[in-house]
């Protein structure tokens, strides 16, 4: 591939040619580092195909920014149950239930 092209951003709808390369029975390219790094692609990627095209994401982490979430809830006083009578211990609960 040779290091004749200048990646130091690119913009959504502007591209570079990159080689594909052979990797055992299957093929992949070479992804610049300023690429993966506007991109913020670390070890793992999501991969698709949409509309004949190739698309690259960086993974998403599951419950990303949760914790600031619910802090701002609690501040602002909106982290009560919504059905909080459904869940009143009984008598029972208090006297019967064993582990």
């Amino acid at each position: 591939m040779g290091s004749n092209y200048n990646v130091s951003t690119l913009e959504t709808g502007t591209g570079m040619k990159v080689a594909i390369v052979r990797i055992g029975n299957s093929k992949g390219i070479r992804l610049p580092k300023t690429v993966l790094e506007q991109c913020a692609l670390g070890d793992e990627a999501e991969l698709e195909v949409e509309d004949g095209q190739v698309v690259i994401r960086a993974t998403r982490r599951p419950r990303t920014g949760w914790e600031s979430s619910f802090a701002a809830m609690h501040k602002a006083g909106d982290d009560a149950l919504l059905n909080a009578e459904a869940h009143q211990e009984t008598a029972w609960d208090v006297h019967e239930w064993r582990w």
